[in-house]
This record gives structure tokens, sequence and C-alpha cells, in this order.
């Protein structure tokens, strides 16, 4: 279900229907982590078994937060 709800999200973004731009995905930490550009903030989100988790973030702290949560997780 997590995987789905992530796919939906990215697939809006993608379309322009939301105030998320510039969507971009990479792996991470062993899993894949989509960003977007919005409301004057960096936006990551991804799945961790059957959680989503996203972040909104100033840019200038919001990789460091992703690679922490990430190995939190992990």
């Amino acid at each position: 279900m997590a995987g789905l709800q992530i796919e939906r999200m990215a697939a809006r973004i993608r379309k322009g229907d939301t105030p998320f731009y510039h969507l971009k995905s990479q792996e991470w930490n062993g899993s894949t982590v989509f960003s977007a550009l919005g409301q004057g903030q960096i936006h990551y989100f991804y799945r961790q078994d059957a959680d989503v988790t996203w972040i909104a973030s100033d840019p200038a702290v919001a990789k460091e937060v992703v690679d922490q949560l990430l190995r939190r997780d992990r």
C-alpha cells in the first residue's frame, strides 16, 4: 500500500496539479527518495516498509535531516 501511495504522489507532482514541482528521485541509503520543490522549501518523501515519510525543510538542512532519518529507520 505504501509503495502505491508513493507512486500516486509522484504521478500527481509530475502531472502538475499540486503546488510542488521539479520532481526527482534518487537512491539514498538503500531507499528510493523523491524530492520536489514548493512553498519555499524542499520536500523529500520515501517509503520505509509500510510507512511513508514526507519531510518539508529549508534547503540548507534538508539533506542532513533525510540522511539521519534513513539511518535511524534501517
